[in-house]
């Protein structure tokens, strides 16, 4: 028996704030479960889609993994600089496997080969955010790996 499937619609969207993270509080008209319709007020954050990377070398058994500045570990009162996959937005009509090849070229200088797409796209916090991250692995030399890197234009 398959189960119905509940509907929701989008009744009204408003800014609350634009910036390099775009905020609106939406208002759905979501049917209950029980019967009925609810009218439900939510803030959403959208910044479009991202990927992450895990770069491995094979031949020495290795992986790449970044360390950045994340501000959302100091506020909430952990230390703010932790090592994370390779990762970062998805821009311009890239798909995911272009947008980690570049990533990995500017945040560790190496260059990503054979990438194979995992996971076309994981929702990171569906109740406050749009986002997906994409899961790439790809091969890359760590023997010369090693120094500071990154986007001089970024955060």
């Amino acid at each position: 028996m398959t189960a119905r499937q509940l509907k929701a619609v989008i009744h009204s969207k408003r800014p609350l704030h634009e910036g390099f993270l775009r905020v609106y509080q939406y208002e759905f008209d979501v049917e209950k479960h029980g019967g009925g319709i609810k009218r439900s007020t939510w803030e959403m954050m959208e910044r479009g889609n991202a990927a992450a990377v895990l770069g491995h070398d094979p031949d020495r058994d290795e992986v790449v993994l970044g360390n950045e500045f994340r501000p959302g570990l100091m506020v909430a009162g952990d230390y703010p600089y932790r090592d994370n996959l390779v990762a970062g937005a998805i821009e311009n009509n890239e798909t995911a496997l272009e947008a980690d090849a570049r990533e990995m070229r500017e945040e560790t200088g190496l260059v990503l080969r054979h990438p194979v797409l995992i996971h076309s796209g994981a929702y990171v916090s569906s109740g406050g955010t749009s986002e997906k991250i994409s899961i790439v692995y790809g091969t890359v030399d760590t023997s010369h790996a090693g120094g500071v890197h990154g986007n001089a234009t970024s955060r």
